[in-house]
């Protein structure tokens, strides 16, 4: 058996230690900048909510419950959001191979936990918020309309979780687990 045309016949190439870098930066670099823009929106959002409960102070209870559900929503959100996403400094470069890649074991285990357990609290908490905000305003309106006002609603947000949501965790989870991959396979010809 010849094992340079063995060797020559292989068609996986092996990941340049260089380029596993630059898109392990390049990723960083988003997950940095997703990080900032979801705190700026959601402190935005509940500044909007909180200035639309004080300035058009609601007449029922049930009003005044759906805006502290939906504000309690976004805060629990914006806390583990931020607890539980780190980005490392991109300066520090880590040279062992098996560090980095416990930490991507660690950070695919806390994306899992905030794709699946938290955005659940969240959606449940908002879309109760929301319903029950919309209460005093639909039993204004005629039967029909008010049917439509939650119907359109509900059709919202059962699109955001059972086809936004989906995607959004099954695109993150892969370009997390194409990026451990490339890592083990790094470290595999590392250790040969």
């Amino acid at each position: 058996m010849n094992l340079d045309q063995l060797w020559q016949n292989t068609n996986e190439k092996a990941p340049d230690w260089q380029a596993f870098a630059r898109q392990m930066a390049a990723l960083e670099i988003k997950k940095r900048n997703e990080k900032n823009r979801l705190n700026f929106l959601l402190l935005s959002t509940m500044a909007f909510v909180g200035f639309i409960a004080f300035a058009y102070w609601p007449l029922a209870w049930t009003t005044l419950i759906g805006i502290v559900l939906t504000e309690l929503s976004m805060l629990l959100y914006l806390w583990q959001y931020n607890r539980h996403t780190t980005v490392r400094n991109i300066t520090t470069e880590t040279s062992n191979a098996r560090v980095y890649l416990e930490w991507l074991y660690q950070d695919r285990k806390r994306q899992r936990y905030l794709g699946r357990q938290l955005m659940s609290a969240y959606f449940l908490l908002l879309s109760t918020g929301v319903l029950v905000y919309m209460w005093e305003f639909v039993q204004r309106m005629p039967g029909f309309y008010g049917w439509l006002a939650y119907g359109i609603t509900l059709g919202w947000f059962a699109l955001n979780w059972f086809v936004f949501r989906p995607r959004i965790i099954q695109k993150r989870e892969a370009t997390l687990n194409d990026l451990i991959q490339q890592l083990e396979r790094l470290q595999q010809q590392l250790a040969e």
